[in-house]
């Protein structure tokens, strides 16, 4: 039997081991403790990277380190999405971008290296739907118009998008078969040569952001027939949406939100999230994100994976049709 002696000396033991790991707990740094990298996969001066450097640095006062925003182009977004899958999931490397990256990607080839299962998302934080644009002086003034030119001279048109499997080219292939038009694709490395194309009168429309299409707009250069929106664009009200149009299925907005690795302890997630969650708080920042076009989108972690999902699956069935699978 243990004496009275040894069991206190073990009590004595045992209490000095729970103090000595409590003080250890308490002495362990929280995180973020360094430079916090945030990969934006896209080139810069687009979209993705504009609404990233203008949200993400902001991270650094709240989280009291420096963040770091590197942009990673290529793939349409899959060579940096990968690196940052499979990155350390400590926090310390996270990703700044579209679902065009992280569902049409994955939807529409095999070779992505990633699935969307590699992340866990923090949160969305601005939407740039897609708009329809066409020279204006044209034989059409409106969707309706260009629809009912469209199918009384098959094959006649062309448009042009920021290349095959991008969000601006499923929208008009959906659009296309929504009505059942022939409108020839030409696509583009990016949403500003399309711009320009259309500008130069080479193609009949073009697809993209509403970012990147609202100066020409506003000057009258381009005509808007519709936007890809859910709802209205609050600088664009009297232009119809797909869905009001009847194609539901061509509403294919550019999501932008803040990705880590898979795995990342849940901890870090919650921190990230309510920072952000902080910064577009701020009436200054939500006025900032629209005056570039876009809407703010806070979007709860869980809430962007099931979009994201739901998205990956409308696109799958589409690359079936198009073919875009590889």
């Amino acid at each position: 039997m243990i004496d009275r002696t040894t069991m206190r000396l073990i009590w004595v033991g045992l209490g000095a081991a729970t103090a000595l790991g409590a003080s250890v707990a308490v002495a362990q740094p929280s995180y973020p403790t360094r430079t916090i990298t945030v990969i934006v996969p896209m080139s810069p001066g687009g979209p993705p990277d504009v609404i990233s450097r203008l949200v993400v640095p902001q991270l650094t006062g709240p989280l009291g380190v420096p963040i770091v925003v590197e942009n990673k182009p290529g793939a349409g977004g899959a060579i940096g999405a990968a690196q940052v899958a499979r990155s350390s999931p400590d926090g310390y490397v996270l990703l700044a971008a579209t679902n065009n990256a992280l569902s049409v990607i994955p939807a529409t080839r095999k070779d992505a290296g990633y699935t969307l299962k590699d992340f866990a998302a923090i949160g969305g934080f601005a939407i740039d739907p897609g708009v329809f644009v066409t020279r204006p002086g044209g034989p059409w003034k409106d969707l309706d118009g260009f629809v009912d030119y469209a199918r009384k001279n098959p094959g006649k048109l062309s448009y042009g998008s920021a290349g095959v499997g991008t969000t601006t080219h499923l929208a008009m292939e959906a659009l296309k078969q929504a009505h059942g038009l022939e409108i020839v694709h030409v696509p583009f490395k990016g949403t500003q040569p399309a711009k320009a194309a259309v500008l130069g009168g080479h193609i009949s429309v073009a697809v993209g952001p509403v970012s990147v299409m609202m100066p020409q707009i506003r000057s009258g250069e381009l005509l808007p027939l519709v936007t890809t929106s859910r709802t209205r664009v609050r600088d664009l009200p009297t232009v119809p949406t797909v869905s009001e149009k009847g194609a539901p299925q061509a509403s294919f907005n550019l999501w932008v939100g803040l990705y880590a690795p898979a795995d990342t302890p849940k901890a870090v997630i919650n921190k990230l999230k309510a920072t952000l969650a902080n910064i577009l708080s701020d009436p200054k920042v939500a006025e900032s994100v629209e005056s570039l076009g876009m809407v703010l989108d806070l979007t709860e972690p869980e809430q962007a994976i099931n979009r994201l999902e739901a998205e990956y699956e409308v696109v799958v069935e589409l690359a079936k049709k198009l073919p875009l699978a590889q």
